[in-house]
């Protein structure tokens, strides 16, 4: 193997998330050590072109080549019908160009999002050794995180009804500024400044919040599919095993693609057609990566066949600088910190009530997110930042004591957790997902029931009241692997798959 091909979804600093970072922090570290490296990711619109179509652009980054997928059909999370999440004929000539090219000895998939689940039938054909990392459950549910209508954990689907549910509810709630933006930056801002196009989209994220009835989520499907998303075939009609499909885009003439497989892309709607499909097309790959055994569990739970599974516990590359705090003595206020957005499934909101519970002279929370409209409780002790470059990770961790995780997701695994213990920062996080994996309850910080704002404050007022609890848990934390011991793993799976091949 003497070439890794990465496909994902998302660049820093054009996109931000732990699951982007990692796969740049691995794609670097890999270079680092000698293989040659590409990377293939998606992101969203670059520039105005007529006909309107992906394209394909090389960037260069930390001495790694980046083959970037623009103007890609497939919206991220659930602005695309399921059998556009599926394949799409164009993406996947896109996904044979870029394998004859380079020719890789290997493919690591990360996200799919903008991508489809059938460039793992790409790599397929070429019988090159694939592995897929599951960063989140994108490829099992199309709201990315198993969270119904984005409020409570999800695991039932009742055959697609309930996704349709869901998604009825998030793109009634979000989609109409996202989709009013997106057309306005295609059309009209992308010739001018790219700097216009936030102040602009905040616009319509304010137009939004009154006017987020004008697009049913039966519209916002139709215009999907005007915009590339082709329609495809009823999978409990077996006597098709070969169908040719169109896609037409905007602008531009019908392509045509033939596609066989045992499991064909469902009609849009079909939500459990999709996932089928999808974890279909996983186990066919060489091996499938998760980051816990709850994620594991989950993922076989779905139909993933078990020696598919492979279980390895990621780390953060930049936590690698980061020095550990001395420890904490007495005195106020007792510094809790929280990183992340807004939405439900991250807890934010029953951190804050938690929070509000405990005595504000002697506490402070410190929020750091992209959000721009948090609202906290009256007279909390609460102060909301931006968020802080990698770079500056160990200044911002020096003015903090206490790390909280209140997810009520299956977090696959919890980056941030990992960053905070480096620094000898003890965490309260919940008892979910992957959590619990690097969580020691007493150890190195406390678990908590999710969605319990009453625990939470209580396990809070345990560092509140005597603060030298602090320090007493710093002596035991043990550190988490550096992100060099993460990757000699993820070599010894590199050559296990390709060893098999050969």
């Amino acid at each position: 193997m003497k070439k890794i091909l990465y496909v994902g979804f998302g660049i820093s600093p054009v996109m931000s998330g732990g699951a982007i970072l990692y796969q740049e922090w691995l794609a670097e570290e890999m270079s680092s050590r000698g293989y040659e490296v590409v990377c293939f990711f998606g992101i969203p619109y670059d520039k105005l072109e007529f006909p309107f179509k992906p394209y394909l652009k090389i960037w260069e980054k930390n001495k790694v080549k980046y083959i970037v997928l623009y103007n890609s059909p497939n919206f991220p999370h659930y602005l695309t019908p399921p059998a556009g999440q599926c394949h799409n004929s164009q993406i996947e000539k896109l996904m044979r160009l870029v394998i004859r090219k380079e020719k890789p000895g290997l493919i690591h998939f990360h996200e799919l999002q903008m991508h489809t689940a059938s460039v793992i039938d790409v790599a397929a054909e070429s019988s090159i050794p694939s592995v897929k990392m599951i960063h989140n459950y994108y490829d099992i549910c199309p709201e990315r995180d198993l969270m119904f209508k984005g409020k409570e954990p999800c695991t039932d689907y009742e055959n697609g009804e309930r996704c349709k549910d869901c998604l009825n509810i998030l793109v009634k709630r979000k989609t109409f500024s996202k989709m009013l933006a997106d057309a306005l930056y295609s059309i009209f801002v992308v010739p001018l400044p790219r700097r216009l196009y936030k102040p602009l989209s905040y616009i319509f994220h304010c137009i939004g919040k009154y006017k987020n009835t004008f697009l049913s989520p039966l519209d916002l499907l139709h215009k999907s599919e005007q915009l590339g998303l082709q329609k495809s075939p009823d999978i409990s009609d077996k006597s098709h095993r070969r169908r040719r499909f169109s896609c037409k885009i905007k602008g531009t003439s019908s392509l045509k693609k033939e596609t066989t497989g045992e499991v064909s892309a469902p009609v849009t709607g079909d939500f459990s057609g999709r996932r089928k499909y999808f974890i279909d097309r996983l186990n066919r790959l060489s091996a499938v990566q998760c980051s816990s055994a709850r994620s594991a569990e989950i993922m076989t739970g779905y139909g993933v066949n078990k020696d598919k599974i492979r279980i390895i516990f990621p780390s953060s590359k930049p936590a690698d600088g980061i020095r550990s705090k001395p420890l904490r003595g007495r005195g106020y206020p007792v510094v809790f910190g929280y990183v992340g957005g807004k939405s439900e499934a991250k807890g934010l909101n029953v951190l804050t009530e938690a929070f509000s519970l405990l005595e504000q002279t002697k506490a402070k929370l410190i929020i750091w997110t992209p959000e721009k409209d948090i609202i906290v409780p009256e007279g909390a002790n609460i102060e909301v930042r931006k968020p802080y470059k990698t770079d500056e990770m160990e200044k911002v961790f020096s003015g903090l004591d206490v790390g909280v995780m209140p997810s009520i997701w299956e977090e696959a695994f919890g980056l941030i957790g990992v960053e905070w213990l480096k620094a000898k920062i003890p965490v309260i996080g919940s008892r979910i997902g992957g959590i619990p994996e690097w969580l020691k309850d007493g150890e190195n910080g406390y678990l908590v029931k999710p969605n319990n704002a009453a625990e939470l404050s209580e396990k809070m007022d345990i560092f509140v009241k005597n603060p030298e609890n602090i320090g007493k848990m710093q002596e035991k934390m043990k550190p988490w692997k550096s992100f060099a011991e993460h990757a000699d793993e993820m070599v010894l799976l590199y050559e296990e798959l390709s060893a098999k091949r050969e």
